[in-house]
Formats: structure tokens, C-alpha cells, sequence
């Protein structure tokens, strides 16, 4: 009877060994899942932060000095009106719209 018991014993702690593998190899996949994915969430985050600045700083200049400084910076002004479309090459920065005493009334 006593030999019986020995040898159930050794077969769970085979599959508890083979079963706490499998834990951990799930449990790693989802670490590594999770921080992939925040990764990538703080590239974008960076990558728009850094079109704000670009944004606030052309905002800037036009307070200033006008929406004539901006194209001084290397930047291409397309008037329609009263709105302002500010390009980078032919990506869009953002567009103005300046009231008829040089306001910034919005902006997106």
C-alpha cells in the first residue's frame, strides 16, 4: 500500500510541474503583450506631443510677428479668406482662421 501512494505522488508532481510551466509561459506571453502595446502607446503619445509644439510654436509666431514670419520658417501659406492652411511640405500642420485685426479667432 505504502509503494502505491510513493508512486501516485510522483505522478502529480510531474503534472504539477508540467502545469506550472504552462502558467508561466502564459503569464510571460501577456507581460511581453502588454508591454509591447504600451510601447507602441508611448511613440504616439511622443509623436503628438511633439505636433503640439510644432502647433503652438507656428500659433506663436503668428501672434507675434504675423502670418508672414511663418513662411519665413520654411513653412507654405494657403489664404482662403479669412482662413489660413499652413502646410509642411503637403502635410497639413494646422489651419487658421485670423479675424480682420490680425486675432487668431481659431484653430485646428
Amino acid at each position: 500500500m505504502r509503494k502505491q501512494s510513493n508512486r501516485f505522488r510522483r505522478g502529480i508532481a510531474i503534472e504539477m510541474a508540467v502545469g506550472m510551466m504552462l502558467i508561466m509561459i502564459a503569464l510571460s506571453i501577456i507581460l511581453l503583450t502588454v508591454s509591447r502595446l504600451q510601447s507602441g502607446h508611448r511613440r504616439e503619445d511622443l509623436a503628438d506631443f511633439n505636433e503640439r509644439i510644432e502647433i503652438y510654436r507656428i500659433l506663436d509666431t503668428i501672434d507675434e510677428d504675423g502670418i508672414d514670419a511663418v513662411k519665413d520658417n520654411g513653412y507654405t501659406v494657403t489664404q482662403s479668406g479669412n482662413t489660413y492652411e499652413i502646410k509642411n511640405g503637403e502635410k497639413t500642420v494646422v489651419t487658421v482662421e485670423i479675424t480682420v485685426d490680425n486675432k487668431i479667432a481659431s484653430w485646428k
